[in-house]
C-alpha cells in the first residue's frame, strides 16, 4: 500500500486545516528538489519530525550499511532510527479506517 497516497496524506490534509504548516515531500517539493536539504533544513529550524511506520514494526527496522552512505551519516540515521523506535506511536487499522 502506498503511504503517501493514503494515511500520510490524510494527516497532512488535517495538519494544513488545523495551520501546523505540515511537510510531505510529494507536496511541498518540487520535482528536483533534494530531499535531505529540505529535511534537514526543518531539522535545523527544531520542527517537529514524526515518522509514519505503516504496516511494520519500527524495531524491526535496521539501516543496511551497503557502503553508498559515509559513516558518519549512517550513524545519524542509526541514532534517529533508536529515537524514533521509542517513540509512543499511534495504531492504524486499515481496515476500519
Amino acid at each position: 500500500m502506498d503511504t503517501k497516497r493514503n494515511i500520510a496524506v490524510l494527516l497532512y490534509d488535517r495538519f494544513v486545516q488545523l495551520e501546523l504548516h505540515p511537510f510531505l515531500d510529494y507536496r511541498s517539493m518540487k520535482p528536483g528538489d533534494e530531499l535531505l536539504v529540505n529535511i534537514e533544513t526543518v531539522i535545523k529550524y527544531q520542527k517537529k519530525i514524526i515518522p509514519i511506520f505503516y504496516d511494520v514494526n519500527p524495531s524491526d527496522l535496521v539501516p543496511v550499511d551497503d557502503g553508498s552512505y559515509p559513516a558518519k551519516e549512517l550513524q545519524r540515521f542509526r541514532l534517529a532510527l533508536e529515537h524514533a523506535k521509542r517513540r509512543l506511536g499511534l495504531p492504524f487499522d486499515p481496515s476500519n479506517g
